[in-house]
């Protein structure tokens, strides 16, 4: 799938990285209209403007009214071939086959709490919450009585010494402005406390800062103005659930927009070109605890870090320090109405599932019947316990150890692909090597274990508990696990920030780490009838594509313990890059949708490590005794079929995401390898025909 973006904040808000680097961060495209058929060019021979256009064999049958009377040859567009019936099937709307099977998590796991008996204390905690918020009755009953002294709070500050006396209260346990995390600067050494900007506008830990940044592209203008309008509309329902009239709430939630343009979308933008730029720039985010106060004088950091528990770090890490200088300077007596406003919008949006207004309470059915499930999964809440759950319902201990072991081989063959590539140099070598061998594998569990709930006691409602006040006892029983670790070693802290039903997988350089998300491994990529070689099409490449990202051009900058130490010496890495640029060239000639390019440079590390792991795929495939090739693509094409409803949305992957296309990107990745063309005996002037001095081996003897 994708990276996950590690130290988010500093590269979201150093988001004009070197893109003649590879260096990116996960975009996502935004729905938009239009219609039309255009071919991508693949091979022949052609030229265009001096560059090499490849002939048309690929088409974008997977906009809806494009698709052909019959599936195209497989030797002439592989990924059309195989998915044909899955789009022809689906001509009636915009699907995405990957994202609408992770819906299957969220079904299995109502399903495991309301089938379930007794799975021990913590899940018994959970069945109780859960039943709570499913009690239309008593859960609507209590409108705004839990929620109205807060507010009261909110409204009685009169000056910004009380906003920050309220702030640094330890009865008011929420975190405005500031989110702090979990985070490890060296996984030999105890994990410390990240800071990163807590946004109103935009939700920061799926989108970083972008959306907020000026920007001349006018697609992208509009697009960051849609994310921004599906945030401020969240606000506005939650500022007319307490009384606001709709316009008012309206220029409140536009006010707040404004307010964090001011500071956030004015922030420098770094220029990170060279290699080692962002060890640099992460080294100098590592700062101590006065160093990090005398940044931030007006806000009140100690005492918002002292009711958490998080003031006794020895070192801290921020995503980047103009950051908090910015927030410090706008946090003044003259802005203290939007400050104040503000604060009660944070309050409401963190507060959301957990209360609600009597009058919105259903007539008939709850027009949210996932209501209880989307409370109970919530990183204050149970998010742990629903990862564990439907890992022992769904995947088990056999299926565990049976993804763990393809790891294994995925992990040996990276060593010996190191070993043999000629162009690096042995300190290269021995660098990237003990990365791979202190790697963690964390496959559908953090390596701690899920967090604990047997001390947890929520107070039911015949003992006068209510789900805002259970609420509380959760968020408060959550910070306490965490801050256990702080100080701990541990390679697993992303498991803390991110919840286990995310439909993501990903490398992590902070703790050199592989991460599968429960929410990930549905059936379409994990069933215990899968043979070898479905599994190797599925779970098998995307761990191949993910254990490559320690070696891309962002990753590779941290050594074998998260510590921004780069990997390559300088004339390693100028050979890496030449061998990438190859691919960006390639990716550059492929012309579609009106002759847009696939010319974003923001692809390369994305696109380079779908045809590394692809090769590895095909490598550890070839060690099985007559492997069934045709199981293998179905099961590799499958996963990633897509239906689109105009090229105007298609054109928005370009524009937006850092990954290809998927019905170019798949195409492309087993291109690059001699596989296909033996086992299928493609030849010079079919559609899925590269010739050998293009294929691109970036390690390895070949390369």
């Amino acid at each position: 799938m994708r990276e996950k973006s590690i130290r988010k904040g500093f590269i979201s808000i150093v988001c004009s990285l070197a893109m003649v680097a590879g260096l990116l961060f996960v975009g996502c495209g935004t729905p938009m209209t239009g219609a039309s058929s255009s071919a991508v060019t693949t091979s022949g021979a052609a030229k265009e403007d001096g560059i090499k256009v490849h002939g048309e064999a690929w088409k974008t049958y997977c906009v809806i009214g494009n698709l052909p009377a019959s599936a195209p040859d497989v030797k002439d567009d592989m990924y059309t071939h195989y998915n044909y019936r899955y789009i022809s099937e689906n001509q009636d709307k915009s699907i995405i086959r990957v994202k609408e099977n992770g819906f299957e998590f969220t079904e299995r796991v109502v399903s495991a709490i309301k089938e379930c008996k007794d799975k021990g204390h913590g899940f018994n905690q959970l069945k109780l919450f859960y039943d709570m918020i499913s009690d239309t009755d008593s859960f609507f009953g209590r409108d705004m009585t839990d929620i109205k002294p807060y507010l009261d709070r909110i409204e009685a500050v009169a000056s910004i010494e009380d906003l920050n006396n309220l702030l640094i209260s330890e009865d008011y346990p929420f975190t405005p402005f500031i989110n702090t995390c979990l985070t490890s600067i060296d996984t030999r050494k105890g994990n410390t406390i990240s800071l990163n900007p807590n946004l109103l506008s935009i939700d920061y830990e799926t989108y970083g800062v972008d959306p907020l940044l000026d920007t001349d592209n006018e697609d992208k203008r509009i697009s960051n103005e849609a994310f921004l309008s599906a945030r401020l509309e969240e606000i506005k329902t939650l500022l007319s659930n307490i009384g606001k009239d709709e316009n008012e709430a309206e220029e409140k939630a536009e006010s707040f927009c404004e307010f964090e343009k001011s500071y956030m979308g004015k922030l420098e933008v770094s220029k990170l070109s060279e290699y080692g730029d962002v060890a640099d720039g992460v080294k100098a985010n590592n700062i101590t605890p006065d160093e990090m106060y005398k940044l931030c004088t007006n806000f009140p950091l100690k005492g918002f870090l002292a009711k958490q528990g998080r003031d006794h770090c020895e070192i801290y890490n921020l995503p980047d320090i103009d950051w908090l200088k910015a927030l410090n300077r706008v946090w003044i007596p003259e802005n203290l109405t939007t400050l104040k406003e503000m604060v009660e919008a944070y309050f409401l949006l963190d507060t959301g599932y957990f209360w609600q207004k009597a009058e919105n309470k259903p007539k008939d059915d709850d027009p949210n019947p996932y209501r209880a499930y989307y409370a109970c999964d919530n990183m204050n809440t149970f998010d742990h316990i629903i990862g564990e759950l439907f890992v022992d319902n769904y995947i088990g201990r056999e299926g565990i150890d049976r993804l763990n072991n393809i790891a294994k081989k995925y992990i040996g063959y990276y060593k010996d692909l190191i070993n043999k590539t000629p162009w690096l140099g042995e300190d290269s070598k021995a660098a990237a090597l003990l990365k791979l061998d202190n790697i963690t594998i964390n496959i559908l569990k953090p390596e701690r274990g899920y967090i604990d709930y047997e001390d947890l006691s929520l107070v039911p409602a015949s003992a006068g508990g209510s789900v805002f006040s259970n609420y509380m006892i959760l968020r408060k029983y959550r910070l306490e696990q965490e801050n256990k670790l702080i100080g701990k070693v541990g390679k697993d802290t992303i498991w803390f920030n991110t919840k286990p039903s995310e439909n993501n997988c990903f490398y992590d350089s902070n703790c050199n780490s592989i991460n599968i998300m429960p929410g990930f491994t549905t059936s379409l990529l994990y069933d215990s009838s899968m043979s070898d070689e479905e599994l190797l099409g599925t779970m098998g490449d995307t761990l191949g594509h993910e254990i490559s990202h320690a070696f891309d051009f962002y990753s590779s900058q941290f050594d074998a313990y998260g510590m921004p130490n780069p990997v390559f010496t300088q004339k390693d890495v100028e050979e890496y890059v030449t061998r990438t640029k190859k691919v960006e060239d390639y990716y550059k000639s492929i012309k579609y949708i009106s002759e847009v390019g696939v010319e974003t440079a923001e692809y390369k590390s994305e696109a380079v490590a779908d045809i590394l792991g692809t090769q590895a795929t095909f490598s550890i495939l070839k060690e099985y005794k007559e492997p069934d090739y045709e199981k293998f693509f179905r099961s590799f094409y499958g996963v990633y079929a897509d239906v689109w409803e105009s090229e105007e949305e298609l054109k928005n992957v370009v524009l937006f995401d850092s990954h290809p296309p998927d019905f170019i990107r798949y195409n492309v990745s087993v291109q690059m390898d001699d596989t296909i063309y033996d086992v299928l005996g493609i030849k010079d002037g079919d559609g899925m025909y590269l010739a050998p001095e293009e294929r691109t081996y970036i390690f390895g003897p070949k390369s």
